[in-house]
């Protein structure tokens, strides 16, 4: 209602541009600290994208109504380009998802460019280099009780197919047992509880392994209920008290 005011009086294109930026500021402001007290996080980054978001509607507007004015011009091409740079890791992500999708049945196997950024840690290596195979190289360090590392942004849809399968490798010279963590968004929305997931720790000798997992054993974990294999959130890699560092490749994650 304020801004339709504003827009209807004859007031310089200036002023209007600061009084509307003025509420902007001061709602942002008002929603971050309400999210606080809801136990979120207060981004302040968010503050930054209404101001482009409201920019952009501003200058959009201003120069249907200056044709003529350069000023108004050339600050809505400033705007849509920074709107095209905050938004480039959104469209980069999305792509990423796509071509993740298109893998399938393969969740993991690492050809894929900035495939990393759906780990929650670790660097894409080569096998060798007459190889065309990729893995995922992680390291967990010692010095507390859980060293680990996650698949964070996992394709979510198992239905469908019967089993899980997990290629790893380590050139530890001891067995050690590795465990493995399998959530979904129920999971994640509550309480968070070691029985209300998947939870299983199978032993990781020197050289391959190959660990296979029937999905029918995921769906029956959860104590009271059935996991969701259709919201799928994470799958969670740990080794629990370790003495020495550990170096671990995953070479594939695939549904069979």
């Amino acid at each position: 209602m304020i801004m339709s005011h504003l827009f209807k009086r004859s007031l310089p294109p200036y002023t209007i541009i600061l009084w509307i930026l003025f509420y902007t500021l001061i709602l942002g402001i008002v929603v971050e600290l309400v999210q606080a007290i809801f136990n979120r996080e207060m981004d302040f980054w968010d503050l930054y994208r209404n101001f482009l978001g409201c920019f952009l509607a501003i200058t959009f507007f201003q120069v249907k109504r200056y044709k003529k004015n350069l000023t108004i011009i050339s600050a809505f091409i400033v705007i849509c380009s920074l709107v095209i740079i905050e938004q480039q890791a959104l469209f980069s992500t999305l792509s990423l998802k796509y071509q993740q999708y298109k893998k399938l049945p393969i969740l993991a196997d690492f050809s894929l460019k900035n495939e990393v950024l759906l780990w929650s840690e670790g660097e894409i290596i080569k096998h060798d280099k007459a190889s065309n195979n990729n893995s995922l190289k992680v390291t967990l360090a010692v010095g507390k009780k859980y060293s680990g590392f996650t698949f964070k942004d996992v394709y979510k849809d198992w239905r469908g197919f019967n089993e899980i399968e997990f290629r790893f490798r380590s050139y530890s010279k001891n067995v050690a047992k590795l465990c493995i963590k399998i959530t979904d968004l129920t999971h994640d929305e509550g309480d968070h509880h070691y029985n209300n997931r998947f939870n299983y720790c199978p032993k990781l000798v020197p050289g391959e392994n190959t660990i296979s997992i029937p999905l029918e054993d995921i769906g029956n974990a959860p104590n009271g209920r059935k996991l969701n294999l259709d919201e799928i959130s994470q799958i969670g890699f740990f080794m629990v008290d370790l003495t020495e560092e550990k170096i671990i490749y995953v070479d594939e994650i695939k549904l069979k």
